[in-house]
């Protein structure tokens, strides 16, 4: 069973220490630090799924290194607890405007705290499930204002302003509910509906969102498949109500019968995509970790593609069956697509997926280390994974560092080791007899 992770930064260190015991007493992996500037450097190490953090301690202070995290991409959806031993309303509303989730007053009561930790830690396993939102223009302060009232509201949301970017996030992420402006770069508004109505993702709500409604756009909005018509005039409060009305009336069971959905970890996606080609399912797998999201698609049971932000066919594929005990899915049923762009058939692809993450997992754990040969002639992914190879960092740090899918990863080190660049993870065992010489 997954052990969630929890960071807890305190300059008290009689009570780091009763932290670390209550928390560890009730099965959490416990990460203490006495200043926020170490616990911030850790963050290049390993990544908390809580952070716990005093609000008053010497150097960085609570706020601040609430702050820091919530500006960082690595944490920035990191639940942040503040503790504090004052109950004035303006400590505890700098912390929540921070970014804090929560706060707890010192002296810590732990009949309060353990269930409130809980709680928290729920709520992230369903995160990913949230109520989701695409909201495309070209306006970046309306993006701007308007995102952030919604993730108030407890929305995920994504911008984009661009319609062919709005595509990109599409097929990497299932959304309950797309607002779009009219006026777009490239493809406008209309367009965007039009197309989206003319593909697997037709019943998503699609809002178009405008200085003015009149009876022009009205006719042009109904014949592309436009849901509704939002006037921009109205407040980020009133767009929020809105949005809550959508959120009430659209559930996803209710949308699209026969769909799924879940947690990883019930089961890895290796499983997940397993189950549902030996049931010979037609439609669209959502996949949703924390570092990584995507789709895979599947017609009678065969894969027929897959996407994710950075890579598309087998190359996304691969990547996506290394999400496993942390995340979430979903499978929407659709009709089969016509374009066929992954043609390596079902039992080929799971074969050599379980290859890979046999092979994946063997080497993720061990340190990479370069040898005296210098490369010259690589990419750029390549070069800014080769520039976290300092002999101490293991393969899947590097991996997260370089911010470079898993399969790319494991692709750029078999290079890096074919051409001699970087010694093979497993040559120690394999001169010693005792490991594979297949890997590399």
């Amino acid at each position: 069973m997954y052990k969630h992770n929890i960071m807890v930064v305190d300059d008290d260190k009689r009570l780091l220490k009763l932290l670390n015991k209550a928390l560890e007493l009730a099965n959490y992996n416990v990460s203490t630090f006495e200043s926020a500037k170490s616990a911030f450097k850790s963050l290049d190490e390993s990544i908390p799924d809580l952070i716990i953090s005093d609000l008053m301690m010497p150097g960085i202070s609570g706020i601040e290194f609430c702050k820091m995290c919530k500006a960082d991409k690595r944490v920035a959806n990191t639940p942040f607890i503040i503790l504090t031993a004052f109950n004035d309303k303006k400590f505890l509303i700098s912390g929540l405007d921070a970014g804090a989730t929560d706060y707890l007053v010192k002296p810590i009561n732990f009949k309060v705290f353990l269930p409130k930790i809980a709680a928290i830690l729920k709520q992230v396993n369903t995160t990913a499930t949230l109520f989701s939102v695409l909201l495309v223009d070209s306006s970046p302060v309306l993006l701007n204002v308007t995102k952030r009232k919604l993730l108030e509201a407890g929305f995920f949301v994504t911008t984009a302003n661009r319609a062919d970017d709005a595509i990109e996030c599409i097929h990497t992420r299932i959304y309950n509910l797309i607002i779009s402006g009219v006026e777009l770069k490239g493809m406008d508004g209309l367009h965007f509906c039009k197309h989206l109505k003319g593909s697997v993702f037709k019943e998503t709500p699609f809002v178009l969102f405008t200085g003015k409604i009149s009876n022009e756009l009205l006719e042009k909005g109904v014949a592309a498949g436009v849901n509704d018509f939002w006037e921009k005039t109205v407040s980020p409060e009133g767009l929020v109500a809105k949005v809550k009305a959508v959120a009430r009336q659209h559930d996803f069971s209710k949308d699209f019968q026969g769909g799924l959905e879940g947690h990883l970890t019930d089961m890895s996606s290796l499983e997940l995509i397993q189950t549902i080609g030996i049931n010979k399912k037609t439609g669209i797998l959502s996949l949703i970790g924390p570092d990584l999201e995507g789709h895979i698609h599947f017609c009678d049971g065969n894969i027929t593609d897959a996407a994710t932000a950075k890579s598309k066919g087998e190359s996304a594929f691969f990547s996506l069956i290394t999400l496993a005990s942390h995340g979430s899915f979903h499978f929407i049923p659709t009709e089969c697509e016509k374009d066929i762009v992954i043609k390596e058939g079902f039992q080929g692809l799971l074969m050599e997926g379980a290859k890979l993450l046999d092979d994946m997992g063997r080497i993720l754990g061990q340190a990479i280390i370069a040898t005296e040969k210098k490369p010259k002639d690589i990419d750029k992914e390549e070069e800014t994974f080769f520039s976290h190879i300092d002999g101490k960092q293991t393969f899947e740090i590097i991996i997260g560092k370089s911010c470079v899918e898993p399969y790319r990863g494991f692709e750029i080190l078999k290079n890096l080791v074919s051409e001699g660049f970087v010694h093979s993870p497993l040559e120690e065992e394999e001169n010693a007899g005792k490991g594979p010489d297949d890997l590399f």
